[in-house]
């Protein structure tokens, strides 16, 4: 495996901007519970429409709304639903932003220079004045996806052709770590500073834990596996194969458990959400045999529910329950005892043809937000979307 380091700087910017509600859009780093109870009932309280792909939100510790748009555009939100900030880049947003510890809005738009593929990753303090908003970026080969934010402040990347980008609150690469060669996974960040990524092998795929310096701490070898790690608080994390086969893992890459597959003839991609109870819901994105399925914290089969379409990740709550988009675009509430609490229709029904995982659904600062794909023409290659604002009723 090849480390690139570089200098890291003395200081960082000194940014007062608040620390993020919602950092990432598959979750707060490791899709834990949010520490409120689960909505008795949620209305649609406002839609925007965009007539191309836009990222599954996150959202500030100041409530506003950021998306990428695949138009080259950045979008903020407040949270009743109105355009804060459009921001034009070089290139389409297709990674999901990100949203730093200090504050900072990261994005990463892809652009192709004569050279070939090329990310620039940027750092956004949105108070600043229009036009001066880019605090810095950072250039490097491929297409860079997914990104997640560092505890001090930086940010981790993933770029195609499997290279680990750690940049630090200031804008320096602290080392661009290659683990794979082909498409890849992550990054997961474990409670010591490991760096999970995982990179696909044919039907195999390789688990790399990277330290903190960008060393290898350990590499091992699984059934295909395209979900990100769970973390876990003593240092491990679980893995989940396409089949739902699920692996318990310690802080240094050794199985504690192997677990058979939950459905062979089924798709698992969504990764796995811890309960508060220390159990895990798991979604299956089965088309046309959705369900959410209760994992004990042994990963044992406790229950499940079906949702009659494919299910995408799952929102859990303190009080156990779980909120669950289907690609129908209708959102379900599931209690902690397996039990259909209320559906509400969101979406679109026509954009359950595309076949698209649905977003997750996302924690605001007085309800949730989400997007959900709009029925596409056949004479394009447009995917249009819209964000949704929910509420509980007054």
């Amino acid at each position: 495996m090849e480390v690139n380091k570089t200098l890291m700087a003395k200081t960082a910017p000194k940014i007062t901007l608040s620390p993020p509600l919602w950092p990432t859009a598959g979750g707060p780093g490791q899709r834990r519970a949010v520490s409120r109870t689960s909505p008795a009932e949620l209305t649609v309280a406002w839609r925007v429409a965009f007539k191309d792909q836009i990222t599954p939100p996150v959202v500030g510790g100041d409530g506003t709304i950021y998306v990428g748009g695949f138009d080259k555009h950045l979008y903020a939100f407040s949270p009743a639903g109105a355009l804060a900030l459009k921001k034009k880049f070089i290139g389409p947003i297709m990674s999901d932003p990100a949203i730093g510890a200090t504050g900072l809005i990261f994005v990463a738009p892809h652009h192709r220079p004569p050279t070939g593929l090329e990310t620039t990753l940027c750092a956004i303090d949105p108070t600043r004045p229009k036009g001066d908003e880019i605090v810095w970026s950072v250039t490097f080969a491929g297409a860079a996806r997914p990104l997640l934010p560092h505890p001090d402040g930086g940010v981790l990347a993933v770029s195609s052709g499997g290279v680990l980008h750690s940049v630090n609150a200031a804008g320096i690469e602290r080392f661009a770590a290659r683990f794979g060669e082909s498409s890849s996974v992550g990054p997961t960040l474990l409670s010591d500073g490991t760096t999970v990524v995982l990179a696909e092998e044919g039907r195999t795929t390789r688990v790399i834990g990277l330290a903190p310096d960008g060393g290898q701490r350990f590499a091992v070898t699984v059934p295909s596996t395209i979900a990100p790690a769970t973390a876990l608080d003593d240092g491990g994390f679980w893995l989940l194969s396409v089949d739902g086969a699920r692996r318990r893992m310690d802080a240094d890459g050794r199985e504690v458990a192997v677990l058979p597959p939950l459905d062979a003839s089924a798709f698992f991609q969504c990764g796995l959400a811890l309960r508060p109870d220390g159990g895990l819901w798991v979604a299956r994105s089965q088309r046309h045999a959705g369900a959410l399925i209760d994992l004990d914290p042994t990963g044992a089969v406790r229950g499940q529910v079906s949702l009659g379409d494919g299910a995408g990740p799952a929102l859990g709550f303190i009080d156990g329950a779980a909120l669950v988009a289907a690609r129908d675009g209708t959102l379900t509430l599931v209690t902690a005892e397996r039990e259909i609490a209320w559906s509400l229709p969101v979406g679109d029904p026509a954009s359950e043809a595309s076949g698209a995982t649905p977003a997750p659904v996302v924690p605001s600062l007085d309800g949730f937000v989400t997007r959900v794909d709009g029925a596409s023409s056949a004479n394009s290659e447009r995917q249009p979307c819209e964000l949704v604002g929910l509420a509980a009723p007054r």
